[in-house]
């Protein structure tokens, strides 16, 4: 329900988990947590995608849904924890780094920014949210996720070797062109 693109965000999770996944799988509240802070990391795509599936769904649900998908990303983490979650106010500060307060005042913007009530809203999210992603688009997708990583981290790598081989030229080059100090002869101070 938090991303358009569910396999997208699978994989990212997928990613993010590591070698810790079998222990994730486990235990459904710390896989929460874990997708909430992915999703909230992730940058927001420049054109969000169609959500697959919205022709099917009735249209006083589907005007909901589009209007899900253009809250903050903030906003549909908690419309999405306490609508269809059932997730406490308290439990959602704690996973987003928030005050209790401050997780009541973006849910009533967002039921207000929706303009609907938390039962329609929580018919829509279980609406789209029904079929689980394809095994075969999460594999792409963590792929892509891991492909991205590794570049990153190999453009990070090249930046730390350029810097390091300048340092070395820049000590070299200020140790062997030192000026040359002549010593002062014994008992002339001029």
């Amino acid at each position: 329900a938090l991303s358009t693109n569910p396999a997208d965000l699978a994989g990212a999770v997928v990613l993010a988990a590591g070698p810790r996944w079998a222990k994730l799988v486990d235990s459904p509240a710390d896989l929460r947590e874990l997708t909430v802070h992915t999703f909230l990391r992730r940058p927001e795509p420049a054109e969000p995608a169609p959500r697959p599936g919205i022709e099917r769904i009735p249209d006083e649900i589907r005007v909901v849904v589009l209007a899900y998908d253009n809250l903050p990303k903030l906003q549909r983490v908690i419309v999405m924890l306490s609508c269809l979650e059932g997730v406490t106010y308290a439990e959602i500060a704690g996973m987003i780094d928030r005050s209790a307060v401050r997780v009541g005042i973006e849910i009533d913007r967002a039921l207000a920014t929706i303009n609907a009530d938390p039962y329609a809203v929580r018919a829509a999210l279980d609406m789209i949210t029904w079929h689980v992603p394809d095994p075969v688009a999460v594999s792409r997708a963590l792929r892509r996720h891991t492909t991205r990583q590794m570049r990153r981290r190999h453009r990070i790598g090249l930046v730390g070797v350029a810097a390091a081989t300048l340092l070395a030229v820049l000590i070299t080059l200020s140790a062997v062109h030192r000026p040359d100090v002549e010593p002062r002869q014994s008992g002339v101070w001029a």
